[in-house]
């Protein structure tokens, strides 16, 4: 980040959270230190949260039984790029990006490990921080269906 002499020298960040925002206190505590010196873009669950430049709800979005088999076979396959771009709460969070006021940034943070590679791809260039706070990709390894399919997934 540059030196902040004033508004004029304010970063634009973007800050992705697939968990309700004001409910998780980790992200506060981001958008409380980051929200003041910077330009902060904050797309994620629920409501609004203070001290942010701009907001866009990420809609909640439920799955169907069929889509958890679908997912389950692109898992099974190894199709994991697909599975990513497929999954519900990705694609709702890429339609929010859509009506940022702001389509460049300097930095994007990326809340957790699942919202990576939408951060990659919003960020165009610009510097991702991930904050991989919640990976643990051998957390589950005791159950055959993460074995199988999602933990080649996360790694």
């Amino acid at each position: 980040m540059r030196a902040s002499s004033g508004a004029d020298a304010m970063a634009r960040l973007l800050l992705l959270s697939l968990s309700p925002i004001v409910s998780d206190p980790r992200v506060m505590r981001q958008i409380q230190a980051l929200g003041q010196e910077h330009e902060l873009n904050v797309l994620g669950f629920g409501l609004r949260p203070a001290g942010v430049h701009a907001f866009e709800a990420v809609r909640q979005v439920g799955g169907a039984s069929w889509s958890a088999a679908a997912n389950a076979v692109l898992l099974a396959a190894r199709r994991h790029r697909l599975y990513y771009w497929r999954h519900a709460q990705i694609r709702a969070l890429m339609h929010a990006a859509q009506r940022l006021p702001a389509n460049r940034f300097e930095l994007v943070l990326a809340n957790d490990v699942m919202a990576l590679p939408a951060a990659l791809e919003l960020a165009r260039g610009a510097p991702v921080w991930l904050d991989a706070h919640e990976y643990a990709p051998r957390e589950f390894e005791d159950r055959t269906a993460w074995r199988l399919l999602l933990g080649p997934f996360f790694d």
